[in-house]
């Protein structure tokens, strides 16, 4: 079962982009009526790039993904539901009904919404069993881009010598739930995984969210200040090191990384593309790179992490271990 984007990409994606035997025999895309269903599946079909059948099914609730589970019986779902009444809950009961059917799974962020009372992290927890299988993903983007941040740039070195790191995330699309549900996790999938995070503390307004606290490395015995802005009146998504500024822009399907030659304010207003400064990275199309894990069975964030990005959400909203 797929979301539109996912199917997108799916249906144009050519065999040998997959390592090893494995291949796209067929997509089913799900929505909430058949009919919308079977409409964009005809849609995307008559696409000269579709390289694979595409079947429209209805799934408007956990029976009928069930009876969809069943009759088609997929190697791979991707959860990208969000359920009017019950918001990013969904994600949970989903992710866990196609493991049980036998699929992998790559979920949206977050696998379930996050109030502080430690709810979605007993939800969470319920992945144990498939840690070692490879079977779930969380789909977190800027989890791909830092993979390659890493590979190319030595991240998780950098981060040994900065003192502070300040996250700013902007989004200009509506928040159905809260900013550090919908967007706390993106700066989060930043941070390396061997850095744990402490003494959380929030503020937030109608539009502004922010979580701070103390990143702390135990094996190094080191520690950094962190702090996270997330805000629905702006498009600018960066960081500033210590006295070093960052951003990412989007160039069609890609994702740069730039080092700025102005601050954080100053960069924010602007044009991306105007942006002074000089690539660093640049990552092609983030969703595809964390299908094409998942389909391998080695998903980018895979269980242990996606636990962990639970546990930090109920933390910033209060929850305390």
């Amino acid at each position: 079962m797929f979301g539109r984007h996912y199917a997108r990409i799916l249906s144009r994606m050519e065999n040998s982009a997959i390592p090893g035997p494995k291949a796209i025999h067929r997509l089913i895309l799900t929505r909430t009526s058949r009919e919308r269903a079977r409409k964009t599946a005809a849609t995307l079909g008559k696409d000269s790039r579709c390289r694979v059948p595409v079947i429209g099914e209805a799934v408007h609730n956990e029976a009928a993904l069930v009876v969809v589970l069943e009759k088609h019986t997929p190697d791979l779902t991707c959860i990208v539901a969000k359920d009017p009444t019950l918001g990013n809950r969904i994600h949970a009961g989903y992710s866990l009904l196609a493991l049980a059917a036998g699929s992998r799974v790559l979920c949206e962020k977050p696998f379930s919404e996050a109030d502080g009372n430690g709810a979605s992290l007993i939800e969470a927890n319920l992945l144990a069993p498939y840690a070692a299988t490879g079977a779930f993903g969380l789909e977190l983007p800027f989890a791909a881009i830092r993979k390659h941040m890493q590979e190319k740039l030595q991240w998780d070195g950098f981060f040994r010598d900065v003192a502070k790191i300040e996250f700013f995330w902007g989004t200009q699309t509506a928040i159905r739930t809260n900013l550090f549900n919908e967007l706390a996790l993106h700066p989060w999938s930043l941070i390396p995984r061997l850095l744990k995070t402490e003494r959380i503390q929030t503020e937030t307004t109608p539009t502004v969210a922010v979580a701070a606290g103390r990143l702390q490395h135990g094996a190094l015995n080191r520690t950094a200040e962190f702090r996270i802005t997330l805000s629905n009146e702006t498009r600018f998504r960066g960081f500033r090191a210590d006295n070093r500024c960052f951003g990412f822009r989007t160039v069609g399907t890609a994702v740069q990384l730039i080092q700025l030659d102005v601050s954080i304010e100053a960069a924010s207003p602007m044009d991306p593309q105007r942006w002074p400064g000089e690539v660093l990275l640049e990552v092609d199309n983030p969703l595809r790179r964390n299908i094409i894990a998942s389909i391998l069975g080695e998903p980018i964030t895979g269980v242990r992490r996606t636990i962990q990005s639970q546990l930090f959400l109920e933390m910033i909203h209060g929850y305390r271990p």
